[in-house]
């Protein structure tokens, strides 16, 4: 069957475009997902993913409030039927935009979405009903299409991590997360919601997405296992309890003292102490994690032995740091073996008893 949708027509470029709006079954059963074996001379559209198609399909069938972004299709051949409308002195146009089955057409931009939609439609009969705004472009050729899909993509900007988690208020993850950040005394000041990194004359210590990588060391979960787990705000609450007597110890470690009385700025703790880097707080992450599953152990949730935390050298000098955290040349190191031997190194200090999962990971 061809298909026929209310459209508008204008200028864009120096050409005519076509926007309407089309019902996700008739998208999927007008259009193809391109397939990835095309050779290279007259491939239009980047490979699909499987793993897009996954995220759009579960995005699809995990909420009812869904919204996309429009996507854009090329078309060979279509008529436009205007529909006269009086006194419209309007340079847009309004008609029926019509393109038959036998039409070459596919989506220059949108195929993640395409794909996704046509896996959640069996299991999902309502989402046939939901439209999606398409933008049609008629066929300019293979490099004419190219340079389309070219100019589409080359300046869009993804959102970041830290936006991502900032905003998000549907996965678990990230409603525990700024949770956390929230209802820790002394930690929201500390924590950049918009930054992927904290740096340059920034006022912020950590940043969102940084923090969220604590709590994954933390609580020894990964992403997708704390948006299965912590599925109400009482699971949460237990986890919270916890890491608020923890940095209540940490937060009276000289150097975050000094930082809260403006004794001292968040470049000059990221510039001379390892206590303002991700990896430092990654490493935090380690050492509560094994603290937390011996207080499991012992049924005895005792966070005061952390009160040694405060006489722990942060100097990126000092030379317990030397060969963890810290290379020859002065410079951090980021990577699994320098946090877990700082961890390893922290834990001692405070006599506290590493994680066997910790030991055997050196």
């Amino acid at each position: 069957m061809p298909l026929s949708i209310i459209a508008l027509a204008a200028k864009e470029g120096n050409d005519i475009t076509y926007t309407g709006k089309a019902s996700l079954a008739e998208v999927s059963n007008f259009f193809d997902v391109l397939p990835n074996e095309a050779p290279i001379e007259i491939k239009q559209q980047r490979d699909l993913t499987t793993s897009r198609t996954s995220k759009v399909r579960e995005y699809l069938l995990g909420c009812d409030d869904h919204i996309f972004g429009g996507v854009i299709a090329i078309m060979k051949t279509f008529t436009f039927d205007e529909i006269k409308i009086p006194s419209n002195s309007s340079k847009v146009k309004i008609g029926l935009l019509t393109i038959p089955d036998d039409s070459m057409r596919f989506f220059i931009d949108g195929q993640g979405r395409l794909s996704g939609i046509k896996d959640a439609l069996p299991f999902k009969a309502e989402l046939s009903d939901s439209f999606l705004d398409i933008k049609f472009v008629k066929d300019r050729g293979i490099e004419g299409n190219r340079r389309i899909f070219v100019d589409v993509n080359k300046n869009a900007s993804k959102s970041s991590q830290a936006i991502n988690l900032a905003f998000d208020t549907r996965e678990n993850n990230s409603v525990f997360t700024k949770y956390v950040i929230e209802s820790v005394p002394g930690l929201a000041k500390k924590i950049d919601y918009e930054k992927t990194s904290a740096g340059g004359s920034s006022e912020y210590l950590w940043t969102i997405n940084q923090f969220n990588s604590f709590l994954t060391y933390f609580t020894g979960l990964s992403k997708n296992e704390l948006n299965k787990n912590l599925t109400n705000t009482e699971k949460m609450d237990k986890f919270l309890s916890n890491l608020k007597e923890l940095f209540a110890h940490i937060f009276k470690h000289p150097i975050f003292v000094d930082l809260d009385s403006k004794k001292i700025t968040a470049k000059q703790i990221r510039d001379d102490h390892v206590f303002g880097t991700a990896i430092f707080l990654e490493t935090l992450g380690v050492v509560g994690n094994s603290a937390f599953e011996k207080f499991i152990l012992d049924n005895n949730f005792d966070w005061s032995l952390f009160s040694g935390f405060a006489a722990i050298d942060s100097s990126k000098q000092a030379k317990c740091w030397q060969g963890k955290l810290v290379d020859q040349d002065g410079k951090i190191v980021k990577n699994k073996n320098a946090r877990n031997r700082a961890a390893l190194h922290i834990i001692a200090q405070l006599g506290l008893t590493p994680s066997q999962l910790l030991v055997d990971s050196l």
